[in-house]
């Protein structure tokens, strides 16, 4: 398991060498995703894999801070909706048509 560095050595990567400090990120996320239950590390795999589509559109680290931030932020209002309301989230309700194939 990757060891998480002192602050003081993160702000150093953060400052001097951004490519190690990624790096970093990269392998302790993967060590947190490789510890949990196996049948939650494809649920992990896809939420870390869409973080990672965010962030690569952001310009800079105060843009991170806040895509991620939004993120959070909308994860917990619907958890605390769960927990006020009651029951699961409502789902979305689709009709599934069949479509035919034309023929020749």
């Amino acid at each position: 398991m990757t060891a998480l560095p002192s602050f003081d050595r993160l702000k150093e990567l953060a400052m001097n060498h951004p490519e190690q400090l990624e790096a970093l990120r990269q392998a302790l996320i993967a060590d947190a995703i490789s510890s949990a239950k196996s049948e939650r590390q494809p649920q992990l795999k896809a939420l870390q894999s869409n973080i990672d589509q965010r962030l690569n559109l952001c310009n800079n680290p105060t843009q991170r801070m806040v895509v991620i931030n939004q993120m959070m932020h909308k994860k917990l209002t619907q958890m605390a909706q769960v927990i006020n309301e009651g029951g699961l989230p409502p789902q979305q309700q689709a009709d599934i048509i069949k479509l035919h194939q034309p023929t020749r």
